[in-house]
């Protein structure tokens, strides 16, 4: 923290300099979590077991069985897990997102401090 926010800071009563590290800790418990959700996706760790799974059932019941609302529901299960690990993709993404933004803004904030 550059010296001239340390001193503002400073002069602010307790109540306002409680307020703002409350905003900083949201500030950084939300970054965090974006953090958590941008390095990590449980999909992709389960997914392919699924998937694997699912092939070995439908080959063996399409050997003993072989109708077509068997393959239709195969193909319903596929899209539904397709859409399941899209979904994941795309959460991954936008915390991503957020954090880039935050990063500029940070960055921003810092530049116009130096000035």
């Amino acid at each position: 923290m550059p010296s001239t926010q340390k001193k503002q800071t400073n002069e602010l009563t307790p109540e306002q300099q409680d307020t703002i590290a409350e905003l900083k800790l949201a500030e950084l418990r939300k970054r965090e979590r974006l953090l958590r959700t941008a390095t990590g996706y449980l999909g992709r760790r389960w997914l392919t077991l699924v998937l694997f799974i699912l092939a070995t059932w439908a080959a063996f019941v399409n050997l003993s069985f072989p109708e077509r609302p068997v393959g239709i529901a195969i193909l319903v299960i596929v899209f539904a897990l397709l859409h399941v690990h899209v979904h994941g993709i795309n959460k991954r993404l936008d915390a991503l997102i957020q954090l880039l933004e935050s990063d500029r803004k940070r960055n921003d904030n810092k530049q116009s401090s130096d000035d």
